[in-house]
């Protein structure tokens, strides 16, 4: 069984992974579209006040859940 420090550090570097990859996908999104983009996306979706949930979206600021 592995130590909780192992553990730790390989969940750590799963995250910075991830999270590299979703920065990557958004970054390469917003330079193809710009804020139209998301923003008629979230239209499209129904999610209410598109343009500022793209702007939360943009800035990593995820609304809370209902």
């Amino acid at each position: 069984m592995s130590s909780p420090i192992v553990r730790s550090v390989g969940i750590l570097l799963a995250r910075i992974a991830f999270g590299a990859v979703f920065l990557a996908h958004g970054l390469q999104k917003f330079q193809q579209n710009g804020w139209a983009g998301p923003k008629a996306g979230f239209e499209m979706m129904d999610v209410p006040l598109g343009w500022g949930s793209a702007s939360r979206t943009a800035c990593g600021r995820q609304p809370a859940s209902p």
